[in-house]
């Protein structure tokens, strides 16, 4: 005999209730389901292995250092009354130009009470257990013969130091001290495969920040979020996707920006944050904040380079409800519509505000990378009527603390409000 099917579970449950039928009764509902497996043809799908070796952290660190002071590491300072940890010191090159300096000077932050920037050839070992690592292999490359990266690796296992890398230097590591060592990682054994593709359809409220192009702040906000919604109480679920996620108590790390080690792509990758994000949700959070790297469509379209796809499958697999959009001053409109329409055409979300990046280039011909000098009042004030006018969003400043807390208010009010306030200014 052959079965036709046509679609869906009620197909399915006439054919499995035929099959039920044929057994002798009564049975127990556990006697029923041992029977339907022995006459399956595949083996359940969701036997899965999985390695707990790079995406559980195996200790949270008490008194640590950082090295080297780069752009990673600035939000460690920023937001240091988040952190898990307790920071003694920060180290840096003594060719970096920063040695010397107090950290809240090299980020333009008030006044805070910190050690002065030491150099890491004078590292005092007594004074920590844990060391966070920045990128350094483009460092160790640079200061060839001026700064020996294998030598500090050595020391530090030696010392019995833990080591919290954001690059995986696990090629240097020595087999007896791999129990001393964290590096945010994903690897295919870490994917939960889905029977049949079917996805979970999370019920908590989430948000994502998302960005036209790099080095925009998306991370702060990202912090700056979670901070005002714990002032508040709230149950606050988050994954990160810099390093750094882990030691601000996010409950996931998924790095996939600059210089990550995963090695999943595409599918795996919506597997896997779907996944999260329902373990996240049923965790009984409040909400669920996430936010994506780089830009979300591609600048141009002739190299492959330029595609953002681990954007698209970041939001594909995370499916928020709202989305934060971080601009820069001398984004063009047309970049910033197309943004806008290809994230809410890409999933069924909104995006329901504009954050603008304070700082703006001195030429306003040197790109994201080159230099930068703060946005005055009325340049911030003209851009606020001209992308309300144009796309009838809220628009604020990054860091200003009365217009995070506005946008803080309207995502609540729109979350609360079921969507309905999304364009009130």
């Amino acid at each position: 005999m052959s079965y036709t099917f046509l679609a869906g579970n009620s197909f399915a449950c006439a054919n499995v209730t035929g099959i039920i039928s044929q057994f002798a009764m009564p049975l127990s509902l556990i006697k029923v389901r041992q029977k339907l497996k022995q006459r399956s043809i595949l083996p359940p799908l969701m036997q899965h292995k999985r390695s707990v070796q790079n995406t559980t952290l195996p200790h949270m660190p008490t008194n640590a250092v950082i090295f080297p002071f780069n752009k990673e590491m600035h939000s460690l300072i920023r937001f240091e009354e988040l952190l898990r940890i307790n920071i003694i010191d920060v180290y840096d090159v003594k060719f970096s130009g920063n040695v010397g300096r107090y950290p809240y000077q090299v980020l333009n932050m008030p006044f805070k009470s910190q050690n002065r920037i030491k150099d890491i050839q004078n590292l005092d070992w007594d004074s920590f257990d844990t060391i966070i690592i920045g990128h350094c292999y483009e460092l160790s490359y640079l200061l060839q013969g001026r700064f020996n990266w294998y030598e500090l690796i050595s020391n530090l296992q030696k010392k019995h130091k833990f080591i919290y890398s954001f690059e995986d230097i696990s090629d240097t590591i020595e087999i007896e001290n791999r129990h001393r060592y964290f590096t945010p990682k994903i690897t295919k054994e870490d994917v939960y495969h889905i029977p049949y593709g079917k996805l979970f359809r999370h019920m908590t409220p989430t948000v994502c920040v998302c960005g036209t192009g790099p080095k925009q702040g998306k991370f702060s906000l990202q912090l700056q979020l979670r901070k005002l919604f714990l002032q508040d109480q709230y149950k606050v679920g988050q994954i990160g996707t810099e390093p750094t996620a882990y030691l601000f108590g996010m409950d996931e790390c998924f790095h996939y920006g600059f210089h990550h080690s995963n090695s999943i792509s595409r599918h795996e990758t919506i597997e896997y944050i779907n996944h999260k994000t329902n373990e996240i949700s049923q965790s009984g959070v409040d909400i669920i904040i996430g936010g994506t790297q780089s830009g979300m469509i591609t600048s141009y379209e002739g190299n492959l380079n330029t595609y953002p796809l681990g954007q698209y499958e970041f939001i594909l697999g995370l499916q928020p409800d709202l989305v934060i959009l971080c601009v820069n001053a001398d984004d063009g409109l047309n970049c910033i519509k197309r943004t806008i329409n290809f994230i809410e055409g890409g999933v069924d979300c909104h995006v329901i505000g504009l954050v603008i990046f304070p700082l703006v280039n001195f030429d306003g011909t040197s790109g994201y990378y080159g230099k930068k000098r703060e946005l005055s009042e009325d340049e911030f004030s003209n851009l606020c009527c001209k992308f309300y006018e144009l796309f009838r969003l809220p628009v604020y400043r990054l860091g200003e603390p009365d217009d995070m807390n506005k946008m803080y208010l309207q995502i609540i009010n729109c979350l609360s409000s079921g969507g309905t306030a999304i364009n009130e200014k």
